[in-house]
């Protein structure tokens, strides 16, 4: 349902573009693709057709297809891009770094702390990494050693602790997230991650409260914003061109 209004928005808003300016300027479809090929590159899924092996591998080792990766990979891109271009709850969600004018380099950092925190994996996609009863049965032993959503404390593909929920704020207006809506496909995952990084990033000038470590040099906070810079470095995101 989410993703149906995600393509009625793109198709109603279009791009915030100003004819005639020549300015580079973000389109929903150009920075979804932009955000999905980015991870893809990051997850260098076997392609079946011509490593039948490794794909066999992948599938034993994933319980599900390099395709149904590539899939949720799609979809996920194009949350993000309709997070970073659309907004959430009918607030702007500005990007995280201040000359980041299309909100690339930010829907990079997103990627990046999907990929780093879950691979994009099914099981922690879907809640059943953190769901008791799942947890007790045989495929959970087989999938664990992949990783365990920190003993079931962390839900969705990014990682998130929500507790007893978690406060998205725009100045004096609040929504309240829970765990269950952060989970599977829809705006709630991305715009509580990126709340949380903003948050972050505005006390410590790293992801180092994201990744909680405290205390020290903090190698997995950097590591996620190395990922998305060296990315952006390699392939910076040219928007459209409006003639």
């Amino acid at each position: 349902m989410q993703t149906f209004v995600f393509i009625i928005a793109a198709l109603l808003l279009g791009d915030s573009r100003n004819p005639g300016s020549g300015e580079v300027t973000p389109s929903h479809e150009a920075l979804a693709l932009y955000l999905e090929t980015a991870a893809l590159t990051w997850m260098q899924l076997p392609e079946c057709s011509v490593a039948r092996a490794a794909c066999a591998q992948f599938e034993r080792q994933e319980h599900e297809s390099p395709a149904k990766v590539a899939d949720r990979i799609q979809d996920v891109a194009w949350a993000v891009a309709s997070v970073l271009t659309y907004g959430a709850w009918g607030h702007e969600e500005p990007a995280l770094y201040s000359d980041d004018r299309d909100s690339a380099r930010t829907g990079l950092l997103l990627m990046s702390l999907a990929f780093h925190e879950s691979r994009f994996r099914g099981y922690v996609f879907d809640g059943r990494c953190s769901d008791p009863a799942w947890r007790s049965g045989s495929e959970a032993d087989q999938l664990r050693p992949l990783g365990t959503c920190d003993g079931g404390q962390a839900s969705s593909i990014w990682q998130l602790h929500m507790g007893r929920g978690y406060l998205v704020s725009w100045g004096e207006e609040n929504h309240l997230v829970r765990r269950e809506d952060v989970i599977g496909l829809g705006i709630f995952g991305p715009v509580v991650a990126l709340h949380m990084a903003r948050a972050s990033l505005a006390a410590t000038g790293t992801l180092r409260n994201y990744t909680g470590e405290w205390e020290g040099p903090a190698p997995a906070a950097r590591a996620r914003e190395a990922t998305a810079a060296a990315y952006y470095r390699a392939h910076p995101f040219a928007g459209i061109v409006v003639p």
